[in-house]
């Protein structure tokens, strides 16, 4: 069985590489593409996406290479379009399926945008247009559209809502606004967070958004923005503040969304002003309007995600209360709203963390909180059957912002994309995953 399954993977990449030979892979990458990468056993054969990428970069005038302690290469952007540039989210890939584009985060003077690297035409290009609400864009990676809502200001809120806005790759594409987020509170400052960072829902057709305005009452409103500019649907309001919302994507009723620490600046669970710490970390937000906590109380979890089969939740447990001190993971029961037993697989301290769609590998940072401190940042592959460890930098500066690495998977887990962080600043790292499956084996 296996080796029909080669066979018919090495006749879809023949295939491809033939279509590839004729027009950009852009125009020839299609979603059943991706899913029909998914389906196939676990090879580390190179995709002609893998392969296209690499000659590009390989040739680029915009990236250089970085060589490890250990050997390992990470092609790294040196044309630094402002001193803090940095990968999407872990949650959220920049990079198209196809590995043509690539859209990456800008901060400056307090404000976030966005840029693009074209590897087919090897350029890298600023839209001073596209001013963001801190980490809210996300890129649909089979078009390379990429989605973002406008910045929630500083002063009173004069407006009824946010615009979502939405602009495709290339110098003649405009910007369209593809739907709005209401304000919820009349008359006061804007919400701590509109969407922290957007996300599709399993049948592409909403965003999800988590609103969270502790400035005015200490509540969080949960629900899903739809594409096609229909009215946004309001899931549930919530006391506290909650953000890192995620959709999941197998299950269109179903969000993650986590509890933060806040300041209460109406006084209702303390003094006024005070810092309000996590009571419970993690929820599971449904369209009916219930909220489930993953577990009875768990305030030492952080940094969630759900893997791409929408059933099991992975999360950092900080002090090992719920699985063990690393990497955990926990299996979701949709049909009965519960959760099974968590099960520690990366037993290791770490900030963010991500396994890959099949769950056979996690890429993390280390250390996290003491990034500041130690000025030692590292990131580091882990194969989740062998339990064998590499890293993929061993040793980075902290350049003194939140430019924590959130590496993550993307390009049908062939590579890694991270944060580079140097002394003058940060900037975007990719790193080819064939070697350290091979080093892990």
């Amino acid at each position: 069985m296996i080796e029909k399954m080669r066979i018919v993977k090495n006749f879809l990449l023949l295939f491809f590489l033939i279509l590839c030979s004729c027009t950009h892979a852009q125009e020839v990458i299609t979603e059943n593409w991706e899913n029909a990468i998914k389906e196939l056993p676990e090879s580390n054969d190179p995709t002609p996406a893998e392969l296209w990428l690499k000659d590009k970069l390989e040739k680029s005038k915009h990236f250089e290479k970085y060589v490890n302690s250990n050997g390992i290469e990470t092609f790294v952007l040196k044309t630094h379009l402002t001193k803090q540039q940095s990968t999407m989210y872990f949650t959220t890939p920049g990079i198209t399926s196809d590995g043509r584009y690539m859209w990456f985060w800008l901060q400056e003077d307090n404000k976030n945008s966005l840029a693009l690297v074209d590897f087919e035409n090897d350029e890298v290009v600023r839209y001073a247009d596209m001013e963001i609400a801190e980490s809210s864009s996300v890129v649909d990676t089979i078009t390379g559209d990429v989605y973002w809502v406008e910045p929630r200001g500083s002063q009173r809120h004069t407006t009824d809502f946010y615009k979502l806005y939405k602009r495709s790759p290339g110098d003649d594409a405009t910007i369209s606004v593809i739907n709005k987020i209401p304000h919820f509170v009349d008359n006061c400052k804007p919400p701590r967070q509109v969407a922290t960072h957007l996300m599709f829902s399993a049948d592409h057709k909403n965003f999800c958004f988590d609103s969270g305005h502790y400035y005015a009452n200490n509540k969080t409103y949960l629900g899903v923005v739809p594409l096609d500019g229909s009215p946004i649907e309001l899931w549930t309001t919530l006391d506290r503040r909650y953000n890192h919302a995620q959709m999941n994507p197998k299950y269109n009723d179903v969000m993650l969304a986590v509890q933060d620490y806040f300041y209460d600046y109406q006084g209702q669970y303390g003094e006024v002003g005070s810092k309000i710490p996590i009571e419970n970390r993690m929820w599971i937000i449904y369209s009916d309007g219930e909220a489930k906590p993953v577990f009875p109380v768990g305030n030492d979890i952080y940094h969630e995600w759900w893997d791409s089969t929408g059933d099991i939740l992975w999360y950092i447990d900080k002090k090992g209360n719920y699985g063990g001190k690393g990497v955990c993971r926990v299996p979701y029961d949709y049909k009965n709203r519960s959760f099974g037993n968590p099960e520690l697989i990366w037993a290791n301290s770490l900030g963010h963390a991500e396994c890959d769609s099949r769950s056979l590998y996690l890429v993390a940072d280390h250390g996290h909180k003491t990034f500041e401190t130690s000025n030692s940042v590292r990131v580091s592959f882990f194969n989740i059957a062998t339990g064998k460890e590499v890293d993929i930098v061993t040793s980075m500066p902290y350049p003194g912002w939140n430019a924590d690495p959130h590496p993550h998977f993307a390009l049908q887990d062939k590579i890694i994309c991270f944060t580079f962080s140097k002394t003058e600043g940060s900037t975007v790292g990719i790193t080819f995953t064939s070697t350290l499956r091979e080093l892990t084996k």
